[in-house]
C-alpha cells in the first residue's frame, strides 16, 4: 500500500464503518474513482485505485466477473490486485521506475459497458527527504528539508502532512519551488483525547501533479505523486 492510499484509508476508517457494494449494480458513469501513481523512492511506483459511489461516499465498489483494473507504463502492464479492510476496497500494482515525467495509465475494463480505459497520470520531479531530528518538541519550531534528486526545479504543488497517535493531524501547503518547510512552535497540537504526551509522528512530504480522469466515470481524481516519509518522536 502506498503512502497516499494508506493515509486515505486510515482517515476513512477513523470516520466510521464502511460498506461494500458489487460493481454489478453500477454502470461506469455511476462510479467515482480516486486513482494515483505514487513513487516513494524515485525508483518504483505503486499504481492504485479506490472506487466509490460518490465523492463523499463511504460505500466502496468491488469489481466482479467481467471487470478488471489494469495499469501500464510504456510496454509494461500489470493487473491491479484487490485488498479489503473493514469494508474499504482498494486496488494496486507495483511497477519499476519513478523518474520525473514517467507516465502511467489505469484502465477500468468492463464487459457490461465501455468502462473507462484512458485515465492518465505523470510523476513529478523526485526528491530526497533529509532525516528529521529523532525527537521534536511541539514548543519549538522545526524545519524539514529535502533536495531534488534530478535536474530541474519543481513546479508542482507540495504539502507537508504530520500524523501521530497523540497528535491532531497537521497539513500545510508548501511553495512549489521550496526545498524546506518550517512548522512553527505550537503548530502541532496534542489530541485532547490522548492520555500520553509523547508519541511517534509520521512526516510525509508530497508533490502532486493532476492527471486526466477518463470522462466515463461519474467523477474523481487522477494524480501523479512523489511522496517521501520519515518518523520522529513528538514531545511537549
Amino acid at each position: 500500500m502506498n503512502l497516499r492510499t494508506g493515509s486515505m484509508l486510515l482517515a476513512t476508517l477513523a470516520l466510521c464503518s464502511c460498506n461494500t457494494q458489487s460493481a454489478s449494480h453500477y454502470a461506469t458513469n455511476q462510479i467515482y474513482a480516486d486513482l494515483a501513481a505514487t513513487s516513494t523512492d524515485g525508483a518504483n511506483t505503486t499504481v492504485s485505485a479506490v472506487l466509490r459511489t460518490g465523492a463523499l461516499s463511504l460505500t466502496f465498489i468491488e469489481l466482479t466477473t467481467g471487470d478488471s483494473l489494469v495499469g501500464n507504463t510504456g510496454s509494461t502492464s500489470h493487473p491491479l490486485v484487490e485488498a479489503s479492510l473493514l469494508g474499504i476496497v482498494s486496488y494496486a500494482a507495483s511497477f519499476s521506475g519513478g523518474a520525473s515525467g514517467t507516465a502511467f495509465n489505469i484502465a477500468l475494463n468492463r464487459s457490461s459497458d465501455t468502462g473507462a480505459p484512458t485515465s492518465a497520470m505523470t510523476l513529478p520531479l523526485p526528491f530526497t527527504l533529509t532525516a528529521p531530528p529523532s525527537q521534536v518538541s511541539r514548543a519549538a519550531a522545526v524545519t524539514f528539508t529535502w533536495t531534488n534528486s534530478a535536474a530541474g526545479t519543481n513546479t508542482d504543488p507540495q504539502d507537508v502532512i504530520i500524523k501521530g497517535d497523540c497528535l491532531e493531524d497537521y497539513t500545510a501547503s508548501i511553495d512549489a519551488s521550496a526545498t524546506q518547510v518550517t512548522v512553527a512552535a505550537g503548530a502541532l497540537h496534542k489530541k485532547t483525547s490522548s492520555s500520553v504526551d509523547t508519541c511517534d509522528a509520521n512526516l510525509v512530504i508530497e508533490r502532486k501533479r493532476a492527471g486526466t480522469l477518463d470522462p466515463h466515470y461519474l467523477g474523481g481524481t487522477a494524480t501523479g505523486v512523489q511522496a517521501r516519509g520519515a518518523t520522529f518522536q513528538s514531545a511537549p
